[in-house]
């Protein structure tokens, strides 16, 4: 039976260095290959002055799919020259000379010409802003616009570090009515205007190509290559070289790289260069060459090595020479790459089959009765050229043998590689076709170029590639996965519908209302419908009504509905189709459908409701502690969960907190449980713990929560019966959005640690008129309400007028109140003294005024509430900060003390927050960090508009040009006004198309739609790193003034999936460590000690034990490790430098130190330390490690460091900045009272005049009369 294993670590072992015969290609063969060299293709796909060139994507054809109202569309697309090679029946549709054409797909999955020439002239590669941009122009009339003609617009991502496809396209359709949208997403737009692809090792990656090369299998394993050169006189020069090793039986030293010989080549005639680690690896696109430099303080050597399709043997020729540099030519077959293929499949019913989760490693398989033939495979791209690869040359599938019993490799064949998309045939197999492989000829002269194919078949479970059979030209494999099946569905005509796995059955019957119908508004016309029951209105006017409800079906995780109406107001032809999607959500009891898409005759609804999830447990999420309340509700997600990876095996966890975990459809875990492991190869994910208990504070005062009874316990060494998972929280208040860790599995227990803000006691209340909201860390500042002429309530009454003027975190400047006063009525009352201590408790910021006056009964105290509430949405015609204040007013009396309650409405008080990571594959993108807290985004259009935005959370309501833009997400300059061009309302999103999106939506009313404003915010991948924008800053794409859409994009080092894994250290005893959040190597040669760091335990009494600690270069000598742990009977190594990974939401670098000494003798596991380094200019000198609380496990021990040797000069000085600005406060001392007191008394002259007193009490009774009559009418 065949052996299936994946590639997953490397295997090492001696190689045969691959005969010509493998490397011959024929010369019809060579026809259909890319030909980069091509003058015309160069021409079209190159962007020479930014050293950009797309010539990799020179294939016959690309395709992407989309949509045009509700048909079904598919574009084909050649970049570089006009489309060739297309299916026989697609040929039919499209012009001979057309860059681009369109079909369409029927239901029954017919495909029919729509537009047969979208462009047949490009006009280049050139840049829009950031982005590439290719138009194909002068395609065929445009039936919208008889004067133009029709053509496409590009639009290039960078899909560098996505989990998405290389080389994905998306049909985004029209824009206006002849231009056809493009969105190509591929590893080539990721470089920055003059970059070049490079690495410090002899292993680099082709952007473009899907290839991972080592140059040094290139290297001559009979020791060196022979380079000729012609100097200036004519004479001959011959030299010895080798790539990425020395050189061997030669007259050269040994450790040599290049030398010059005599003609004989028996002697050296003087050496030129030693062979050293010191080298770099670099791929210059626009000349498709890769360049091994070798730098010297003598001299430095260049190898450029080229694609030449006829240099069997490489052709080295001495290009330059001269006193401080020489650079070779190195031709070579091996150099000519091909390009990936999408790795997609689509049959005739429209069904597409995505196979990139195929591709993403390498197989092996073993043949059964042979056991010493292999094969290894990649699906849709090439073998890395490594010692690995015995093909020694970009591959698909390489075949080889173990010679004797031994890991020597031989006999290998290259098979081929795909130059065409997967096929699927009437059978419903998908084919993978190979060609172009290694060239066969046998004894009579007959010759072939070797090929190979997998037939990939639906399985239930993944059984791996399994060979078939082979002749000597074809060599044929199996392949049962998932992968090719289609999704499964359960289908009911009710309301209700039972899944299979765990046969739990959704009920969404609740869902129907008896009093109304459920209302969405679209784009035109307004959208009717009732679940599970009859509409209870009729439709009028520009109304659709949605009545004919198809079947509730479950399918993979989802529930899904499906309505139609008869007529289509977009296209009378058609059907109106409306697919609704019930999404999860443990906080949402019945919910409201929402509209996520509407495409002409096709509507999909998004439905969030308690009645979508299945049976569920919540527990109390806080705890109290001596110093206050911790609070960790906001950490529990109603919507979705917390995706955990373990460094060491790359397992993934799903947790949530108090919770069970969310349903959705990534996951089959079992409903109840609140930490799941995600089993690849299992039907049901591995439950690791239920809710059963709240959370509480351990024995070293750390808030604890343990969920029990899991999966059965198959460890005989552990004491439990079940699994169970613990999560520690330590309190970070610098953490304010951050996700659990994952320490250890100690005997079916696993321990997590969550470092987060939430974990500390509750602190609602701070001094500068500021506060931060414990929920979500936004930072409410209301110190620009700080007005000393003060704010104004009126109450007229019969013309009888009261009134207060209050100033907010400040006293009333000149108040008739005297000094101090935050409040004064019209009878100069002082009701409150004022103060700056802004306070936010459940959710509401409060400002209370103490020691004033009660206006009717003045020797009671008075105290004034003003509780500052987010006004309902603003429109653009409201004004500006008109409606900032105070609005009412109430009085109550309890006690001693008489209360006033002030409402002030303030845009600053509003904050719409979301949760901003992202889940994308097994990784979380942290674009959290991309929010600000001080200062907006702002940029400009072409013609010097400004548009402010934020990401995940409203504009910072200090930096905004009219308060009129509160509190909106998106504000700009449009049509001469600042409009609100949306909030955002839920975090960001996967779509479709593969982009990471984050919508703003309801902002302020679009005036040639009578709708409201939209924008959208796309994150790819950057990691170039900008000083002044380390993270990244968004830029404006575009603005549709007749849709009210913007668009906006941001590249980012946060949004490339590899940020924040795990790199390794190449170079153990280096102190140079790689830091992806910069992209660059930082030293920690600083931090190394002339002795050991000492540290202790602080939660052990023994001070016989401690920890000595050298974070790089030299080992500590007690162990012989990087950490050791010292005791009065042994000394344990608690590991060496390892690896590092980037923690963005508190810029932290996590190093680790593995292979200790034996921690578990029944487990073999090892001891091993992470140490959290961290920039803190605070902090002179190297600073110290320290261990952190709880950070002593069972192997596993974890240190901070913060360090000032650690910090780039430029956070030095943005410290050294801000810590010299002043801040102002409001202090009212006793002194300032008392002078008050003293300005006002009156000396005393003279005695009481009785005819006076009289008087005064007559006209006093007659008022009061004039004003009862007046207040009180007969």
């Amino acid at each position: 039976m065949e052996i299936l294993r994946l590639r997953l670590n490397c295997w090492r072992g001696s190689m045969l260095f691959l005969t010509l015969t493998t490397l011959f290609v024929s010369v019809s063969s060579l026809e259909d290959l890319p030909n980069s060299a091509n003058s015309v293709i160069e021409g079209k796909c190159e962007l020479a002055d930014k050293n950009i060139s797309f010539t990799a994507l020179s294939l016959p054809y690309y395709q992407g799919f989309g949509h045009i109202k509700n048909e079904s569309v598919r574009i084909y697309i050649s970049l570089c020259k006009p489309l060739s090679g297309l299916p026989e029946n697609v040929s039919l549709f499209c012009d001979t000379d057309a860059y681009s054409c369109l079909t369409t797909v029927d239901k029954s999955g017919v495909e029919s010409e729509l537009i047969r020439n979208a462009g047949s002239v490009s006009s280049g590669m050139e840049l829009e802003g950031s982005h590439i941009l290719v138009k194909l122009e002068n395609g065929t009339r445009c039936t919208g616009d008889p004067e133009r003609n029709v053509s496409t617009r590009i639009n290039f991502f960078c899909s560098n570090g996505m989990d998405y496809e290389d080389n994905n396209l998306r049909y985004e359709g029209l824009l206006g009515e002849c231009e056809h949208q493009v969105f190509w997403h591929t590893s080539l737009a990721c470089q920055s205007d003059s970059e070049q692809r490079g690495s410090s090792s002899c292993v680099i990656k082709v952007p473009g190509y899907d290839a991972i090369i080592d140059v040094g299998v290139w290297g001559n394993p009979d020791g060196f290559y022979l380079a000729r050169s012609v100097d200036d006189a004519g004479q001959k020069e011959l030299f010895h070289l080798n790539l990425c090793q020395s050189l061997r039986h030669s007259p050269c030293p040994k450790n040599s790289i290049l030398c010059q010989v005599d003609d004989t080549e028996t002697k050296m005639i003087k050496n030129i260069l030693n062979f050293t680690d010191r080298h770099s690896l670099t791929y210059i696109e626009e000349k498709e060459i890769i360049s091994l430099h070798y730098p010297s303080e003598s001299r430095s050597v260049v190898i450029n090595i080229e694609c030449d399709r006829d240099a069997f043997k490489p052709q080295i020729t001495l290009e330059h020479n001269d006193t401080r540099r020489s650079v070779f030519r190195f031709l070579t077959v091996s150099a000519c790459l091909v390009p990936p293929v999408q790795c997609v499949a689509q049959d005739s019913d429209g069904n597409i089959f995505d196979l990139s989760p195929l591709k993403s490693v390498t197989w092996e398989i073993v043949i059964a009765n042979e056991k010493q033939t292999r094969y290894q495979i990649k699906v849709c791209g090439s073998l890395p050229v490594s010692p690995d690869n015995p093909c020694q040359l970009q591959a698909g599938i390489c075949t080889y043998r173990f010679q004797d019993n031994t890991t020597h490799m031989e006999d290998a064949q290259n098979l081929g590689i795909m130059y065409k998309r997967p096929i699927v045939n009437e059978d419903g197999d998908i084919i993978l076709e190979y060609s172009h492989g290694s060239l066969y000829a046998d004894k009579k002269g007959n010759s072939c170029n070797m090929s190979s194919e997998i037939i990939l078949r639906c399985s239930d479970r993944e059984l791996g590639p399994r060979f078939e059979e082979a002749t000597a030209c074809k060599h044929t494999l199996s392949w049962s996965t998932p992968g090719a099946c289609a999704q499964k569905k359960v289908v009911s005509h009710g309301c209700t519908v039972r899944e299979p796995l765990f046969s739990n059955l959704f009920d969404l019957s609740n869902l129907y209302n008896e009093t109304i119908d459920y209302h969405v508004q679209g784009s035109d016309e307004e959208y009717i419908l009732n679940v599970c029951g009859p509409l209870l209105t009729t439709c009028k006017g520009n109304q659709t009504c949605l009545r004919t409800e198809q079947s509730l079906t479950y399918e993979e995780g989802s529930l899904e509905m499906e309505y139609t109406s008869p007529t289509c107001k977009s296209d009378s032809n058609s059907t109106l189709t409306a697919r609704i999607v019930f999404l999860c959500n443990h906080g949402i009891e019945v919910g409201y459908p929402r509209l996520v898409l509407e495409d002409g005759c096709q509507l999909e609804l998004e439905w969030k409701t308690n009645l979508a999830c299945p049976p569920h447990e919540l527990v109390q999420c806080s705890v109290p502690t001596m110093e206050g309340l911790i609070d960790l509700s906001p950490l529990s997600l109603p919507h979705q969960n917390y995706k955990v990876s373990a460094d060491e095996t790359g397992e993934i966890f799903l947790l949530n907190l108090c919770r069970s975990l969310v349903h959705t459809n990534q996951s089959r875990c079992a409903y109840r449980a609140a930490a799941c492991l995600i089993s690849a190869d299992e039907a049901i994910d591995k439950n690791i713990g239920e809710i059963h208990d709240g959370l509480k504070i351990n024995a070293d005062g750390l808030p604890t929560i343990t969920y029990t009874l899991g999966s059965l316990c198959q460890d005989t060494g552990s004491s439990l019966s079940h699994m169970q998972t613990t999560i520690n929280f330590i309190c970070d208040p610098e953490r304010l959005s951050s996700e659990p860790e994952f320490l250890e599995l100690s005997n079916c227990h696993y321990i997590f640690e969550w470092r987060t803000a939430s974990a500390c006691p509750v602190q609602t209340s701070s001094g500068n008129c500021s506060v931060t909201s414990p929920e979500s860390g936004f930072t409410f500042d209301l110190s620009s309400l700080n007005r000393p002429e003060g704010w104004r309530w009126n109450e007229t009454s019969h013309h009888f007028i009261n009134h207060l003027d209050l100033n907010i975190c400040g006293p009333l400047e000149s108040s008739p109140c005297g000094n101090g006063t935050g409040v004064c009525d019209n009878r100069k009352l002082n009701l409150g003294i004022a103060n700056s201590n802004l306070t936010f408790t459940d959710g509401q910021l409060l400002l209370v005024y103490r020691g004033g006056h009660c206006p009717n009964q003045p020797e009671l105290e008075a105290e004034t509430r003003i509780n500052f509430i987010c006004p309902p949405r603003r429109m653009f015609s409201s004004g500006n900060t008109e409606r900032d204040g105070p609005k009412t007013l109430k009085v109550s009396k309890s006690g001693e003390v008489c209360h006033m309650f002030i409402d002030f409405y303030t845009d600053l008080a509003c904050d719409h927050q979301v949760y901003c990571d992202v889940s994308y594959g097994d990784v979380i993108l942290p674009l959290t960090k991309l929010r600000r807290h001080d200062l907006n985004y702002k940029m400009e259009d072409k013609e010097g508009n400004d548009f402010y935005l934020n990401v995940c959370g409203p504009l910072v309501a200090t930096d905004v040009p009219m308060s009129a833009c509160n509190p909106q997400g998106v504000c700009g300059w449009v049509n001469g006004r600042y409009v609100g061009m949306g909030k955002v309302l839920k975090s960001p999103q996967i779509v479709s198309n593969g982009h990471i999106e984050l919508r703003y939506e309801d902002g302020d009313v679009c005036e040639s739609t009578g709708g409201t404003w939209t924008s959208h915010l796309y994150f790819t991948c950057n990691k170039t790193i900008d000083e002044n924008v380390p993270f990244g800053a968004p830029r404006l794409v575009s603005v549709e003034n007749k849709t009210c859409d913007a668009v906006f994009h941001v590249s980012s080092i946060l949004a490339c999936n590899d940020t924040t894994r795990d790199i390794k250290v190449v170079e153990p005893d280096s102190c140079q460590l790689y830091h992806p959040g910069k992209a660059k190597y930082i030293n920690l040669e600083p931090l190394h000690g002339s002795q050991p760091y000492k540290v202790y335990d602080p939660s052990s009494k023994d001070k016989q034990e401690y920890y000595e600690i050298q974070p790089c270069g030299s080992l500590v000598p007690s162990c012989k490790g990087s950490v050791c742990k010292v005791t009065d009977y042994q000394n344990l190594s608690m590991g060496t430098l390892n690896d590092v990974k980037y923690y963005p939401d508190t810029d932290e670098l996590r190093v680790r130190y593995l292979m200790g000494d034996i921690c578990n003798s029944k487990t073999n596991r090892r001891f091993s330390s992470k140490i959290y380094y961290k920039c803190d200019p605070s902090v002179e000198g190297p600073g110290h490690p320290v261990m952190e609380k709880d950070g002593v496990l069972d192997c596993l021990i974890i240190l901070n460091w913060r360090s000032r040797d650690i910090c780039d000069q430029d956070e030095i000085d943005t410290y050294t900045k801000a810590s010299q600005d002043k801040s102002v406060e409001v202090n009212i001392s006793d002194k300032d009272d008392e002078q008050a007191a003293q300005s006002t008394e009156v000396p005393v002259s003279g005695g009481i005049s009785w005819g006076h007193m009289i008087l005064v009490l007559l006209l006093v009774m007659v008022i009061l009369g004039a004003l009862f009559t007046y207040k009180n009418p007969p």
